[in-house]
């Protein structure tokens, strides 16, 4: 009868053949679970070599015996698997430190690449140039922008210009949008025809070929093209089998081959699993399958890329073919924690690469987003270079870069309006004697303007110059000090960078500051609908209801319920 794993002695190690010792449990267990026409040819058989060869049949046939044994258990008694976060976690060390997990030798097809962070192919994005900016940065590997086979087989100029591999240092794949077998080969062919012409960079800038079944356009998947695709299953097989075919007799440097999917076109189709039986059909035709962790109806900023489909599909996909999980991944920390929660071997980013300007391929980057501000500058200096060098931009990318870095750059104007305001808020909530304190000048200019308006009951009252501000601020400082209060600044769209904040309060009102030239407040307006603590503030022509202090006016004492009846009188 079988023996369980654990009984079966093992011969020593000096006397086991060099091919015994560098085999895997994985290809044990395949080779136990093979059919006996399979079994002669099995990966097993090819690194042993020849080497010992008697030695080594007889312990595959013990560990056969004892890995039969195990899976026969396992389907009996439903033995869970193990999860394979904690195979990464303990093979990469510390989950929270980023380097030992992204950094390092990471195998995609032939190719060794310097990181498990890659650049996504991005339309109107991910030109030559740039490119090469996130390889310096440490992508691992890039990608062109989507092109249609289609449109290479018809020679359409536009099309072709968009394989601009002119830099060969950079490791890329071409990404091609197909829709059937027959569609491919004929891409395949202008590829080999250009790569034997006067266009060099087509045969030397080409690392990869990458199959586009994730792009959810509503006008490319009703041509049956992208995420419709990956439901018609002998379809999608003869494209892989027609990709594999090719890649084994070119003489091109195409190192990895792999397909871009999603989890289908919509829910139905990601509850079916239709994703996972793409990743099935990819296991021996391709290298590596990357995964967009949405449906091709989901909306990719406004819904959250569901991170567990990425762990099935590696669960799935066992050994045989890398899963580049992708979705949602703006820091080296969301991509250390896409690793070791779902097992994926490699981090495909999109939007996260924009929005850092490239420093989340940066090995030394902590995720602060300061140190991004602080080098959109010369980063953008260095991609205008890099253009120029590759012939230069295509004016929508020219002109997509230039707005991408001027968001990334506003990020920090706007950050420091936020700061800014947040100290008056401080300010505000904890000093008890604010209409005294010499600190008002800190945050005001000495010609600032605050209107005040209310609607039930109405107020409508402007405060001009330090001295009626000072009237106004304690007040104001009761009502920042009796509720919630939430900072806003621009949104990041906005074609200026608007130096003002807005401040939201829990009792119906919203204070709006306008900062001038010196980060001060310039101008104010305090807007409410049906705030009652109006009533108690001050009329700025009424002076009798201050007296005079050494560092600038002050409210007697007992005025308060004295301008309440006064501001009800006169309403």
């Amino acid at each position: 009868g079988a023996m369980p794993l654990s009984s079966v002695l093992l011969p020593d190690p000096l006397t086991v053949p060099r091919g015994v010792r560098c085999c895997s449990f994985g290809t044990l267990r395949r080779h136990a679970t093979a059919r006996p026409s399979e079994r002669s040819a099995s990966t097993w058989d090819r690194r042993v070599h020849g080497q010992r060869h008697s030695a080594a049949v007889t312990l595959v046939s013990a560990c056969s015996l004892s890995f039969g044994w195990h899976l026969r258990q396992r389907r009996r008694r439903r033995l869970p698997r193990r999860s394979s976060s904690r195979i990464v976690a303990q093979a990469t060390g510390t989950a929270g430190d980023a380097r030992s997990v992204l950094d390092g030798p990471f195998r995609l097809g032939r190719w060794t690449l310097k990181s498990r962070l890659l650049l996504a192919p991005m339309e109107q994005v991910s030109d030559c140039a740039y490119r090469r900016l996130c390889s310096d940065l440490g992508a691992g590997f890039t990608w062109t922008e989507m092109t249609r086979a289609a449109a290479m087989v018809r020679n359409n100029g536009s099309t072709l210009n968009r394989v601009d591999t002119f830099d060969p240092e950079t490791p890329t794949g071409l990404q091609l949008l197909v829709k059937s077998p027959e569609e491919l080969s004929g891409a395949l062919e202008v590829l080999e025809e250009l790569a034997a012409s006067d266009r060099p960079h087509w045969a030397r800038g080409v690392h990869g070929i990458d199959l586009n079944f994730g792009c959810p356009s509503p006008h490319i998947i009703s041509e049956g093209a992208g995420p419709a695709v990956l439901a018609r299953e002998d379809r999608l097989r003869d494209i892989f089998e027609t990709l594999a075919r090719w890649r084994s007799k070119t003489r091109l440097p195409i190192g990895a081959i792999g397909a871009k999917i999603r989890l289908g076109l919509n829910e139905d189709e990601e509850r079916r699993g239709v994703y996972l039986r793409a990743v099935r059909l990819a296991r021996g035709r391709l290298d590596y399958v990357t995964l967009h962790a949405r449906h091709a109806r989901d909306e990719s900023r406004e819904s959250v890329a569901r991170w567990d489909t990425i762990r099935k599909a590696k669960e799935v996909a066992g050994n045989r073919v890398a899963i580049i999980g992708n979705g949602d991944v703006f820091s080296r920390a969301d991509a250390v924690r896409m690793i070791t929660e779902t097992g994926c071997d490699g981090v495909l980013v999109a939007r996260g690469a924009v929005k850092t300007a490239g420093m989340i391929f940066n090995r030394e980057w902590n995720d602060d987003d300061e140190a991004v501000v602080a080098a959109a500058g010369s980063l953008e200096s260095r991609l205008a270079d890099l253009a120029k060098q590759f012939g230069g931009h295509r004016p929508k990318i020219a002109e997509y870069h230039k707005e991408a870095f001027r968001r990334v750059k506003a990020r920090g104007l706007r950050q420091g309006m936020k700061e800014a305001a947040a100290k008056l808020v401080t300010w505000l909530s904890r000093k008890d004697d604010v209409a005294t304190s010499p600190r008002a000048a800190e945050f005001f200019s000495p010609d600032v303007r605050v209107s005040v308006f209310n609607l039930t009951p109405p107020v409508e009252t402007t405060y001009t110059g330090m001295d009626e501000i000072r009237q106004l601020l304690p007040l104001l400082a009761e009502m920042f000090k009796n509720g919630k209060v939430a900072v806003h600044v621009p949104m990041p769209e906005a074609a200026n960078d608007p130096k003002q904040v807005v401040i939201g309060l829990s009792n119906t009102c919203t204070l709006n500051l306008l900062y001038n030239a010196d980060d001060l407040v310039a101008r104010a307006t305090l807007c409410c609908s049906s705030c009652s603590c109006l009533e108690q503030f001050p009329d700025p022509a009424d002076e009798s209801a201050w007296g005079p202090a050494a560092d600038g006016p002050y409210l007697r004492e007992g005025t308060v319920e004295e301008m309440i009846e006064m501001r009800a009188s006169k309403l």
